[in-house]
């Protein structure tokens, strides 16, 4: 079935960062590429941090649904960022020019916000074709972010996003709405309504 998307960029939203006629090169989009999986605490800035861990699971925001077992423990971890990572490590020695991220998957139990700061260099440079991120509105508020923030914090970079659970677009408010509208959406405790959002780089 036909599948709808969202984010559109609008005349008189934030202006994007980066240009819109950017070209790249046949010789950058027909290397090899390579997979890098990162296990790692990402964030917004390169710190130590102490978190709350379990043994099948540890997150950055100490979400209250975690609360109770008594195999919960504090760690002191390292921080860093992906444009720590992405410029010190996976680039070395690769010219700046010539390489970029087709795919960026996050899966950051509620702080998206946070590791995108941490990943602005690579935004603004238009350095990632496709964001694949989980939309999760009461995670999202245990780490401080306003869900329609992040959602425009996205468009901001240019990206547009694409839902699998929606039948036509829809403009900012109205996604976040459907879930944030009710306490079955979005409880006070426990999980509520998530997605997976597919973000494209339009000025790709």
């Amino acid at each position: 079935s036909r599948r709808y998307t969202m984010l559109p960029v609008l005349p008189g939203e934030p202006e994007p960062q980066l240009p819109w006629n950017r070209t790249r090169s046949m010789a950058a989009d027909s290397r090899p590429g390579h997979v890098y999986v990162v296990g790692a605490a990402l964030g917004e800035r390169v710190k130590a941090l102490n978190m709350t861990t379990r043994y099948d699971y540890s997150s950055i925001a100490d979400q209250g649904y975690l609360n109770g077992p008594e195999d919960m423990r504090q760690e002191e971890v390292a921080m860093t960022t992906l444009d720590h990572i992405l410029g010190s490590y996976v680039a070395l020695g690769v010219p700046a020019s010539s390489w970029t991220v087709e795919v960026l998957k996050l899966d950051v139990e509620g702080y998206e916000m946070g590791v995108l700061r941490g990943a602005e260099r690579l935004l603004a440079e238009g350095l990632v074709h496709y964001l694949v991120l989980e939309f999760h509105p009461g995670m999202l508020g245990s780490t401080g972010t306003d869900p329609s923030g992040l959602l425009n914090f996205l468009r901001h970079y240019c990206f547009l996003c694409h839902s699998l659970k929606i039948d036509r677009p829809y403009r900012l408010p109205e996604f976040v709405a459907r879930y944030t509208k009710n306490e079955q959406m979005l409880p006070l405790q426990g999980l509520g309504a998530l997605e997976d959002l597919i973000c494209q780089n339009l000025a790709w």
